[in-house]
């Protein structure tokens, strides 16, 4: 699933509604092995408006920026990822590189008492002081830089790999390759397997790190 280069007022990317008090509309949102990235919008969250009840596993938000048009350093919602409501479950989430204005803004709660309740290993590069997190924090990484590297896209999938050095790679045991519901899962957003035999671990994100050839010329030293 993606949703990249978006333009809009309300998230440039994805907005939904669930019961919430901000809307009781809809059912809610999920969304696992997905990219959203590169979007824009004129006012409010840059990436995603999600209110109510959503769920977001093995998701990356990069790159994505709200009120472009407003004065330098306005900010208005996360560039990211905004969330209101009490139902907002996320595992093995990485969000990064967004922005609000022209300060870094990853993620913000903005529902009194609403919050992103955590289900482990999840890495936010700025979540800043209005994202509030619950639940089991415990494997979180939050102010780390995750090493993207540049835009890439698969079969139509844009996505940001991280480096071999990112402390996304390999930081979720075996035990913990799973969605929010517990379930398995296998393969990554460009359909590459999430563990091996020789290496159980999964990648915090959309993506696997990718390890590439190394180049043998034929040529004696």
């Amino acid at each position: 699933m993606v949703y990249p280069g978006g333009y809009n007022v309300f998230a440039g990317g994805v907005f939904a509604t669930g019961p919430s008090t901000f809307d009781e509309a809809s059912d809610g949102f999920s969304m696992v092995n997905g990219t959203i990235a590169d979007n824009q919008s004129q006012l409010y969250g840059g990436g995603a408006m999600l209110y109510g009840i959503f769920s977001a596993s093995f998701v990356s938000i990069v790159g994505n920026s709200s009120g472009p048009l407003n004065p330098p350093g306005f900010t208005q919602y996360a560039g990211g990822l905004t969330a209101g409501g009490q139902d907002n479950f996320v595992r093995n989430l990485l969000i990064a590189g967004n922005l609000a204005g022209i300060e870094p803004s990853d993620c913000e709660t903005s529902e009194f008492n609403s919050s992103l309740v955590s289900l482990g290993h999840n890495l936010i590069e700025s979540p800043g002081d209005t994202c509030a997190i619950s639940g089991d924090t415990s494997t979180n990484l939050l102010n780390v830089d995750p090493e993207l590297g540049p835009r890439q896209v698969s079969a139509g999938m844009p996505f940001h790999s991280p480096g071999s050095n990112s402390p996304a790679v390999d930081a979720i045991p075996v035990s913990a390759c799973d969605d929010v519901g517990g379930f398995a899962v296998q393969l990554d957003a460009t359909g590459a397997a999430r563990r091996s035999e020789a290496n159980p671990a999964c990648d915090i994100g959309a993506v696997e790190a990718v390890e590439l050839p190394i180049f043998v010329d034929g040529f004696d030293p």
